[in-house]
């Protein structure tokens, strides 16, 4: 398990390059700016290897959520068809996307993927 065990709020992802991926989908970045890289399907939480989908070859990366936010078993990242998307995995205080050019966030539906675009927040 990927055991990050810090207090964050905002989950960004970030453009690799070439030298510093593996698999060329790119990182998530913290907002004290350490990262993982996206090299396999990723469930995200503060007990995510509680997931079902850790036997199946997804890695687990536990994040300590903000005051309490962050649920057991929160958002899931899954690499399709070039693409990286996001899923609230029916947390408790939900998942918000939030575009690089917008202002705005949008409350992402449970069990719903969303594309996450390289400069996206969640």
């Amino acid at each position: 398990m990927t055991n990050l065990g810090l207090t964050v709020r905002y989950l960004t992802l970030a453009t690799a390059t070439r030298a510093d991926s593996t698999t060329g989908f790119g990182f998530v970045v913290l907002e004290d700016n350490s990262r993982f890289e996206i090299d396999r399907d990723c469930v995200i939480g503060r007990a995510p290897d509680k997931s079902n989908a850790i036997p199946t070859g997804f890695r687990p990366v536990r994040i300590d959520g903000m005051t309490g936010g962050m649920s057991r078993v929160h958002l899931e990242i899954r690499q399709v068809d070039g693409h990286v998307f996001v899923a609230d995995l029916g947390s408790r205080n939900g998942v918000l996307l939030r575009e690089s050019a917008a202002q705005a966030w949008t409350r992402l539906t449970p069990w719903q993927p969303a594309v996450w675009h390289h400069g996206a927040v969640v």
